[in-house]
């Protein structure tokens, strides 16, 4: 399971492109639908930007490592299971080294074995789904977080909508460019943003564990804003 840091794409295509609507003054909408001149002002916004200059990518990063290392730690704990299993149930089957398997026995072992090896296989698939839903709900939860930040600065703007930068958006005025001000904004308002939390593996059948709870990332090393010069 490799480690997938957070990049600008994950973080534009979780977003959207449309992320906020903020209203419109009623006559430029009536001056626009009746052919005049008037159109709704668009703003741009690059999300992952302003996490990056809040330090959350980083933070974000940090917890990705942490979650694949705990994951891989739990694999390692329940393959570790797995092959006690098997060496004790071919120890009841034959308690002396000397002892040979029946046929019977030889094929009930065989038959664990590839029981074991299809349910590891599920683990490690479980561990790179629940490693993906981690990062797609941190980075959910900063959007969610800067949503009532865009929308207070497209306002205060006049701005009608939002959008994020995307492969489709081919130029834009660097003068509907909101992102410097919606970084300004976060900085001088943090939003609390709850860690999203590292789920832990569920125990395969057959196997005795006891298993950990849900844990969070620790909030003892903070991420401070990146100060503009």
């Amino acid at each position: 399971m490799k480690l997938k840091l957070i990049t600008r794409v994950a973080f534009t295509i979780l977003t959207g492109s449309l992320i906020a609507f903020a209203g419109c003054d009623r006559g430029g909408q009536a001056g626009a639908a009746s052919g005049g001149d008037a159109a709704p002002r668009v703003g741009v916004v690059d999300l992952a930007k302003v996490a990056q200059d809040m330090g959350w990518s980083s933070k974000l990063n940090t917890n990705l490592g942490t979650y694949q290392n705990q994951l891989k730690n739990e694999l390692l704990r329940y393959r570790s299971l797995y092959q006690q299993q098997l060496v004790e149930n071919r120890r009841q089957m034959a308690p002396k080294d000397s002892d040979q398997l029946t046929q019977a026995q030889q094929e009930a072992l065989t038959q664990m074995i590839a029981t074991a090896t299809q349910q590891y296989g599920s683990l490690e698939q479980q561990a790179g789904q629940q490693y993906q839903n981690y990062q797609n709900d941190s980075i959910r939860r900063m959007r969610e977080a800067l949503g009532p930040i865009v929308r207070q600065v497209a306002q205060e703007k006049k701005v009608v909508f939002v959008v994020t930068p995307t492969d489709t958006l081919i130029y834009s005025d660097p003068a509907i460019d909101l992102t410097n001000s919606v970084f300004d904004a976060a900085r001088k308002q943090p939003p609390a943003i709850t860690d999203a939390l590292m789920t832990p593996l569920e125990p395969p059948k057959g196997i005795p564990v006891t298993v950990p709870s849900a844990t969070q990332p620790s909030t003892a090393a903070t991420t401070r804003p990146t100060t503009r010069p």
